[in-house]
């Protein structure tokens, strides 16, 4: 495993000619490893003792499957959301387990694989049910947003200083500004919620001695020079179906910016492990000598997804 070349690479300085590996979120354990991996829902459900004793199989389990798959870094589970009303994100562990689990995870895995963990603090946004009344504020109560963007950021502080203090690596905000036909916010908007904060939060982290990377889907081409502005060392998604071009962008900002990703997650569902392995040695051979990339999909990689589609990718990566 690879944890000092994904610093190379979030550095932009990897010169070793291998692709570290990581996933913004990986929900494919269960079918690598041999052990058990329980969240969300399913963990909500056990025991105390169960709760423990699933934290502890969890661990071991990633191990097993970052040694696999050669890991560079690793996320961890995250806080509680939504994708729908009512229907939570698998991907999650109660705010009480979910630093067990890190603190877990660092003793287990952080001397060969960099910890990750999404603390948030940028504005992203809204969800889908939340969608109409958050866009009329934006448009009529603009200082109310004020307050909710300084929120957000102040909210995470003492999350980054957990990480900080016990260990992480890098931490992340998973903070969409865009969908695949552009920006939800305007210019303006968007130097007044969300720069400004972003790069405050990448100081913060920096100042905690961990590396910061901003997450966010769609079509963000207008303003990936003020990303590569804002100080945070990667950006993770750069999808393809939202036309971004990973090679030009990883060519253009590659003294300023790592770029991770951007396997299409569509493609590692549905698609032959040959169609994927031939896309992903394309995307690799085109960044061969790039000294700010890191392989993965293009956004979390989800249970649906073949294992023979992503150890296609994993072998492209060994080529």
């Amino acid at each position: 495993m690879n944890k000092a070349v994904f610093f190379d690479a979030l550095d932009k300085r990897n010169q070793s000619g291998i692709f570290p590996l990581w996933e913004l979120e990986f929900h494919l354990w269960g079918k690598f490893g041999k052990g058990h991996f329980c969240v969300g829902v399913d963990f909500e459900k056990l025991s105390r003792a169960q709760k423990e004793r699933a934290l502890e199989e969890n661990v071991e389990t990633m191990a097993a499957v970052c040694d696999l798959l050669s890991f560079s870094a690793v996320t961890a589970p995250g806080g509680y959301w939504e994708v729908a009303p009512g229907i939570p994100a698998w991907y999650y562990l109660p705010e009480e387990y979910r630093l067990r689990q890190i603190d877990l995870m660092k003793r287990t895995l952080g001397n060969d694989v960099a910890i990750v963990v999404n603390v948030g603090g940028v504005m992203a946004m809204p969800e889908a049910h939340e969608y109409m009344d958050f866009s009329i504020q934006l448009m009529t109560e603009p200082d109310k947003i004020d307050g909710i963007a300084r929120a957000k950021f102040r909210n995470a502080l003492p999350m980054i200083d957990w990480c900080s203090d016990h260990g992480v690596d890098v931490v992340l905000t998973a903070s969409d500004i865009a969908d695949g036909h552009g920006l939800y916010f305007s210019p303006e908007q968007l130097e007044r919620y969300v720069f400004p904060y972003l790069s405050e939060w990448a100081d913060y982290a920096h100042a905690k001695k961990m590396r910061a990377i901003m997450h966010t889907d769609g079509n963000i081409n207008a303003v990936v020079n003020r990303i590569a502005e804002s100080g945070v060392d990667g950006i993770q998604a750069l999808d393809s179906t939202a036309h971004m071009d990973i090679v030009d962008i990883a060519n253009r900002y590659s003294h300023a910016l790592c770029v991770c990703g951007n396997v299409d997650c569509g493609l590692l569902q549905q698609a032959s492990a040959d169609e994927v392995y031939s896309a992903a040695c394309d995307l690799a051979r085109q960044l061969q000598t790039a000294p700010n990339f890191v392989l993965g999909a293009s956004n979390a990689l989800q249970v649906e997804t073949p294992a023979e589609n992503y150890l296609a990718l994993v072998r492209a990566a060994r080529t």
